[in-house]
């Protein structure tokens, strides 16, 4: 938008020490400053250039360093000095009457120096030919161009106060867009999710529970718990009043506990990554500890702490998320168990959900110092390699060669000399500032070298000058020039590639460092990650940068902290320098992290397809393969995870990089436009053709990103009000240096600034008082409201009630496989090892929703995992090396051991007693004959079974079913798909009902655009 507005503006003069890219930001519109020029007295002359504007009619200074002095950086009159008493004795009636009449307003302008710039011509000081002259002066614009340049840009900040609020608009309509995608997605989508809450469990409530069975020890605790659980919650929820529908039977489809298993989970992953990569000979030594950990962990692993409660339908569902917090009690006169929506299976993280809060807490204030250490670390290397480019670029000053004053000069006799002494102050003072002459004189050498030899004898090229004894030295004064020419600009370069390779080592730092944590679920943890991310990347891209090439000096402050010794960049505020400098090197970082993600997917891929050659031996089989395992075959030939949070923390960091510059350097909109192309594409290509399937996620980080991205705008608004009230902007007050090396100094104060914008209205306010007003309204939303709303829910509301999707009955929504795993699954565990996870009503649905020939061929299945069973996530079958019982061979007994080992308070006391993880005999004999006994545990379930001997548990903990048994009847079968059949009809009744609403909707406005249009043909 503005790229053009600030290209065409005609103020700022073509300067060839500029860079391409500087034309393209707002130094090109023109900034006035201060300039130092300096002669020898005895080259008679002084010339005055200004590069951009004319030289201004203020701060003018003449002085004289006199050869006695230490200081040649000098380049303000100093009377106090003993060494520049000549500077008394100057005619400042000519340099001041010759600036006024004649210099000021021109682009150039020369000034003669000798014996009469002095009162008495006769003096010692005019007979001094080696004292240095400076005039100190100022490049200003004119008053014209001024008004001009406001003129113009009062229309760049209307279109840029236009574009902000489009911007926030955008985020705003985002915001309120989001839920309804979501929701619609939500609708379109069947999870396991959909049907499921999460429930805690309080350990005194099981305990006291699990005590009315200590003398029955054929009996399983937990499996009578899971009965006792099922009937209260689905009395508890008859009771309460329909959400959607009146006539739904409220019923419990299954109920998966978790434990306190943290340590066991880990040791079964490590376990598991040895039986993946083949060491054998390690995983006895795992058995071993496992076996100890179980025995001495006993407690933890058996007593549940929370429980996935699946319902049949939605109804239930959503009748238990209204239930009020701690509102649903097990007991009367006790207080409630808290109740809340399920995180999808595939997104918990099952080892981390027990971790003590007091060690979540400990551990976040670790990552969070290493994380403050990392970028520390960061800026300092950053800042020796800016300090190295610094130094290299200083033996370029930004001067014309191609000015009057210097081609004159390249043909003056004077010129070896002035080259020369450039030079030599350079080795005497390591603070001293290139004039240019060297610069100029080695250009006009290597010129003329490479006419006649070889380029590299530019090095040789010397000047022969007697040293203090008088004895004649060969000095090659370019051979620094020559030397440091490719070096300069290969760390201009290198900074920009630097800091890319940074942002992308630190995104995997980040992902290491965050997993630290143990948060809950997933979604949580690329929350997190995805966030500090950013902000590491948006600190290295944008704020070091700043930061690195920063003066600051606040008064009284600085007098405390030394801020200007930490802060000891080449820039105060943000001037034409600073975008020539540090602008133009954040333009070229932004170019190179366009081409980032295309060269990470290309060293990726290159790094896999050698890994497949070393597999294949280099042959052109494609079956050949060295690996012993499946998971090691899958590790090479599968493609990489997709890690999202690494798209979403690289999309906010270009984001927030562009509008925070973008005033000032507009040329970052369509650089970020490409960027945002090329990513978009690359994902959508790699995503079908070469990433792993990846899990589903809930929209947690798109809330988080839209609920950041509003302060882009504000950083946008803020930054260009900042960038718009630079003194030497928009008017001519320049300050005046002290010497020629000194940072120049803007004058201004934040807070100066700040009120000049509020209670005298420049061109800038209105981006003040935009960010502002936007920054106040995000944070009170965010905070204040948030908490409000938090607050009222807490004590008087439950949660926000599910669209309703007229889902299927659970079972029904399982996809044919994945009822097949589970029945094959819940036999094994019945007749092998004689526990049971469902109860019968449960199983004998799960083979009706199978045998089930009339599922309707468009009806909407669950996607991914399809029960909170930790061993059907793909992810812990990978960890653990689980292999199912429709995979594995009978003789397979490291998988039975996972199984047994995440199932041990199924197993009743008296059977599990003598359990031990080291058995290498088949686990199945080790269980003896358990299952046949507790088959005749029933309660006349089935007509032929014995009923299991009874004992009348304690006041409310009636109603339950103490046994199982190993095989579903017909009749049961029959009766669970008739419950079905007459779920499915009512669905199908009310979608009926629905697509007629809707035939009758669309029908009635079609006939009135139809009677429209025929009055109107009448």
């Amino acid at each position: 938008m503005a790229y053009p507005l600030y290209y065409h503006i005609n103020y700022a003069k073509p300067d060839e020490t500029r860079r391409m890219q500087f034309k393209t930001t707002l130094g090109n519109a023109g900034f006035s400053f201060p300039e130092c020029k300096r002669s020898k007295q005895s080259w008679n002359k002084i010339t005055l250039t200004c590069s951009v504007g004319v030289i201004g009619a203020e701060n003018f200074y003449v002085g004289v360093i006199n050869k006695t002095e230490n200081n040649l950086n000098r380049c303000f009159p100093d009377a106090s000095n003993p060494s520049s008493h000549c500077e008394n004795q100057i005619n400042m009636d000519y340099f001041s009457g010759k600036h006024k009449n004649k210099c000021a307003g021109s682009t150039n302008c020369t000034f003669t120096i000798g014996p009469q710039s002095y009162k008495d011509k006769g003096s010692q000081c005019a007979k001094e030919g080696s004292n240095i002259f400076f005039i100190q002066y100022t490049c200003v614009d004119p008053s014209n161009d001024l008004e001009g340049k406001k003129a113009h840009f009062r229309l760049v900040v209307v279109l840029d106060i236009i574009g902000t609020l489009v911007f926030f608009l955008g985020v705003l309509h985002m915001r309120r867009t989001l839920p309804k995608k979501q929701a619609e997605w939500d609708s379109s989508t069947v999870t396991t999710g959909d049907y499921t809450v999460e429930m805690e469990i309080k350990k005194n409530h099981y305990l006291e529970f699990k005590a009315q069975f200590d003398d029955q020890p054929d009996v399983s605790p937990l499996f009578a718990y899971q009965q006792f659980l099922t009937h209260k919650i689905e009395e508890d929820l008859k009771k309460r009043p329909a959400v959607h529908k009146e006539k739904s039977k409220i019923r419990v489809a299954c109920l998966i506990f978790s434990f306190k298993n943290h340590r066991l989970l880990e040791m079964l992953e490590d376990r598991g990554y040895c039986i993946a990569n083949d060491q054998f000979d390690k995983i006895k030594q795992w058995n071993e500890k496992i076996n100890d950990d179980i025995k001495e962990n006993w407690e933890d692993y058996t007593i549940p702490v929370s429980a996935f409660i699946t319902f049949e339908d939605e109804e239930a569902y959503n009748r238990a998320l209204q239930i009020p917090n701690h509102d649903f009690q097990l007991e009367e006169g006790k207080k409630g168990v808290h109740m809340e929506d399920a995180p999808e299976p595939t997104n918990i993280i099952w080892e981390n959900r027990m971790v003590p809060p007091k060690e979540r807490m400990i551990r976040k204030t670790i990552t969070f110092f290493i994380i403050l250490f990392l970028i520390i670390i960061t800026m300092v290397g950053v800042f020796k390699f800016k300090k190295m480019a610094t130094t290299a670029k200083e033996l370029y000053p930004p001067v014309s060669c191609k000015t009057k004053y210097f081609k004159r000069l390249v043909n003056d006799s004077n010129f070896e000399d002035a080259a020369f002494e450039d030079w030599y102050a350079k080795q005497k003072d390591d603070n001293y500032k290139y004039s240019g002459e060297l610069k100029c004189f080695c250009q006009r050498q290597n010129k003329i070298l490479n006419e006649t030899i070889e380029r590299a004898s530019v090095v040789y090229s010397s000047l022969t000058r007697k040293d203090t004894n008088g004895t004649l030295m060969s000095y090659p004064i370019c051979g620094e020039i020559e030397a440091n020419f490719w070096l300069a600009k290969l760390l201009g370069i290198g900074i920009s590639v630097t800091i890319c390779v940074i942002n992308i080592i630190s995104r995997t730092v980040m992902l290491k460092l965050l997993a630290f944590n143990r948060y809950k679920t997933v979604s949580e943890l690329h929350k997190v990650t995805m966030f500090w991310i950013f902000i590491v990347q948006f600190f290295n891209t944008a704020i070091m940068l700043l930061l690195l090439n920063a003066y600051i000096e606040i008064p009284i402050i600085s007098d405390i902290i030394p801020l200007q010794k930490i802060f000891n960049g080449k820039h105060s505020d943000i001037t034409a320098n600073w975008f020539n400098d540090v602008g133009c090197l954040l333009i070229q970082t932004m170019v190179i992290n366009m081409f980032s993600p295309l060269t990470e997917i290309i060293i990726k891929y290159s790094v896999q397809f050698l890994k497949k050659c070393l597999d294949r031996g280099f042959s052109l089989n494609p079956e050949k393969t060295r690996t012993k395992t499946v998971y090691q075959y899958l590790n090479i030939y599968a493609g990489p995870e997709f890690y999202i949070h690494y798209r979403f923390s690289a999309i906010m960091n270009v984001c927030f990089v562009v509008m925070m510059y973008g005033f000032g350097m507009p040329i970052l909109y369509p650089i970020a436009l490409i960027t945002f192309f090329l990513a978009y594409l690359l994902d959508k290509l790699m995503l079908a053709y070469y990433y792993q399937k990846p899990p589903l996620y809930d929209s947690i980080m798109n809330m988080q990103v839209i609920e950041l991205l509003p302060y882009a705008g504000v950083l946008h608004s803020l930054m260009g009000w900042w960038m718009l009230t630079q003194p030497q902007f928009l008017s001519n007050n320049v300050q005046p240096l002290k010497e020629a090396s000194d940072v120049v100094m803007s004058g201004r104060t934040f807070l100066n600034t700040l009120f000049s914008s509020i209670f005298q209205m420049n061109l800038a306010s209105p981006l003040l008082f935009l960010g502002v007003f936007f920054l106040a309204y995000y944070i009170f939303r965010q905070t204040f409201f948030k908490w409000m709303k938090a607050v009222y829910r807490y004590f008087w509301g439950g949660k926000d009630v599910q669209e309703f999707e007229n889902l299927r009955p659970y079972f029904w929504a399982i996809s044919k496989q994945d009822l097949d795993w589970w029945i094959k699954e819940e036999e094994f565990a019945r007749n092998d090892l004689g526990i049971a996870v469902l109860d019968d009503d449960a199983y004998a649905k799960l083979h009706a929703a199978k045998k089930d020939k009339r599922k309707k061929a468009n009806a909407k299945l669950i996607q991914n995992v399809h029960c909170y069973d930790i061993l059907a996530n793909p992810i812990y079958v990978k960890k653990f090396q689980y292999f199912s019982v429709n995979e594995r061979a009978k003789e397979d007994n490291e998988s039975t051991k996972v199984r047994m080992a995440l199932s041990l308070a199924y197993f009743p006391p008296k059977r599990i007693q003598n359990y031990d993880f080291m058995k290498e005999e088949s686990t199945l004999k080790v269980m003896g004959d358990l299952g046949s006994k507790l088959l005749q545990m029933g309660q006349g379930v089935m007509k032929g079974l014995t009923a299991a001997p009874k004992k009348e548990p304690a006041v409310g903990f009636g109603g339950i079913k103490l046994g199982f048994i190993s095989s579903i009847s017909e009749d049961m079968i029959a009766k669970a798909a008739q419950e079905a059949e007459e779920a499915n009809k009512l669905i199908d009744e009310e979608e009926e009902q629905k697509q007629k609403t809707k035939e009758a909707i669309f029908g009635g406005l079609s006939q009135s655009i139809l009677m429209g249009g025929r009055l109107k043909t009448e």
